[in-house]
């Protein structure tokens, strides 16, 4: 099976602009598929390793959505991309997943499709 990493992550400040830019990001990666929204603190690999171990044959790959040293930042992009993307992910709620980080330079906002 042929698993990858596309990092297309965007940086900066959450403003409207940057949710245009990242729903954009997310609506031309996934298309009409079934996706799953999260949010990690440590290397994106070791992430998408968890993921395949739990559904070794539903995911075949994760986008780098977001990048950022803040945490909130990504925490409140994350929850923020499951609520308005309800009837499309996988997962209904946002806020749980991986850990962020206060020791890994970078926090990401992932999706798995």
């Amino acid at each position: 099976m042929n698993y990858k990493i596309v990092d297309i992550s965007a940086t900066g400040h959450i403003n409207q602009n940057l949710i245009k830019t990242i729903k954009r990001l997310l609506s031309c990666q996934v298309g009409g598929k079934k996706f799953y929204i999260g949010k990690t603190g440590r290397d994106p690999r070791d992430r998408f390793r968890e993921h395949l171990r739990e559904n070794p044959k539903k995911w075949k790959k994760m986008i780098l959505l977001y990048a950022s040293k803040s945490k909130k930042h990504v925490e409140d992009l994350e929850y923020y991309l499951v609520y308005t993307t309800y009837e499309k992910n996988t997962n209904c709620t946002g806020g749980g997943g991986g850990p962020l980080s206060e020791k890994h330079p970078t926090n990401y906002v992932y999706v798995l499709i």
